[in-house]
């Protein structure tokens, strides 16, 4: 590959249908079988969730159905060590070369083996990471050992690494909120604790998720309620998540 490949459809100003046959082009010339691309944000410095009001995950894919279903019901991304990998890396890495560095628990050990049952034996996962929590993949997978698509990783990571910056840069040009301000500017770190507090978390488990005290997670929480105008806890939490419905956020 060349970086004219890494080009290839990116045009500025196409649209998400052109975009994603640009990807599933790219994926081909690649070598690869499969893609995947969500993009959404890091919520609690644990996973990417559709519960942040600002924005709900884009997800382009064609992996098999029934997989892509279990996946996500079973909220295998809360465990996989790909994704786990690529939340706290910047550069693309082979699934494989991720496996074999960590020690994986029993249900990690289950992941990899039911998406190998599924078609997806071995891949490449290309992280991109943004400000305010932003986040998002590129994997491209086989099912098969297929030697080209592995030497297309090695000598090519520059190239696979340019694409899915490129790719995720229109993506997000596309997907930009309506100019306006939203009727409350919450920190990351305030929509953090609803989050966790949403989840059914004390303040005691939220400061342990997060690693603050117990005073720092009651700071956000009455900073948050002030910005929404509100009294409770549930009443932040239930107005923070309705704005993505109203189309405000």
């Amino acid at each position: 590959m060349t970086t004219k490949v890494a080009k290839q459809g990116l045009k500025h100003g196409a649209d998400v249908p052109e975009l994603h046959e640009a990807l599933e082009e790219f994926t081909a010339s690649s070598g690869y079988k499969f893609y995947t691309y969500i993009a959404g944000r890091v919520v609690g410095g644990r996973r990417i969730t559709n519960f942040d009001p600002r924005k709900s995950p884009l997800h382009l894919t064609n992996v098999p159905g029934d997989w892509n279903v279990e996946y996500f019901k079973k909220k295998y991304c809360d465990h996989d060590p790909i994704w786990r990998f690529a939340l706290g890396n910047l550069l693309p890495e082979r699934w494989s070369n991720i496996i074999r560095r960590f020690d994986l628990t029993a249900k990690q050990h289950k992941i990899i083996s039911d998406g190998r049952d599924a078609g997806l034996c071995d891949g490449v996962i290309i992280p991109v990471h943004g400000p305010g929590g932003e986040f998002a993949v590129l994997s491209l997978s086989h099912s098969e050992s297929d030697t080209q698509a592995k030497q297309n990783v090695e000598l090519d990571e520059t190239v696979l690494h340019m694409f899915a910056l490129r790719f995720h840069s229109q993506i997000r040009e596309l997907q930009e909120p309506e100019v306006g301000e939203p009727p409350a500017d919450l920190t990351s770190r305030e929509i953090d604790v609803l989050f966790w507090t949403a989840e059914g978390k004390s303040t005691w488990d939220i400061s342990q998720i997060l690693g603050i005290s117990e005073s720092t997670v009651n700071f956000h929480i009455s900073s948050a309620k002030r910005k929404l105008g509100v009294y409770s806890k549930p009443h932040a939490v239930a107005k923070m998540f309705g704005f993505r419905d109203r189309g405000i956020i």
